[in-house]
């Protein structure tokens, strides 16, 4: 799979430094596989865990026609993830 990361919007303090950055993957179509927030110091925002994960199924003509999002959370400082959304796309051919 080729992945494509991208940085996202930045948040910034009052002091003009970096609070936190999202940073995304995509898969060699384009999609979102991959968004999560960042730290200043650039590790993963382990406190407070901002990651999603999704995944997609195709039609035969390539087009996504449904997309799990996956969350992952931190709980009583145990992460986990957790199903958290499924779009699902409706494609007529002509």
């Amino acid at each position: 799979m080729f992945r494509i990361s991208k940085a996202q919007p930045s948040a910034y303090g009052a002091d003009g430094m970096l609070d936190f950055k999202w940073v995304s993957s995509y898969d060699d179509r384009e999609n979102l596989t991959e968004s999560a927030r960042y730290r200043a110091d650039g590790k993963l925002d382990e406190q407070n865990i901002y990651r999603y994960v999704y995944k997609y199924k195709y039609d035969p003509a390539g087009n996504w026609i449904e997309k799990h999002i996956t969350e992952w959370m931190n709980r009583m400082g145990k992460s986990s993830r957790q199903p958290s959304e499924v779009i699902y796309r409706e494609i007529t051919y002509y």
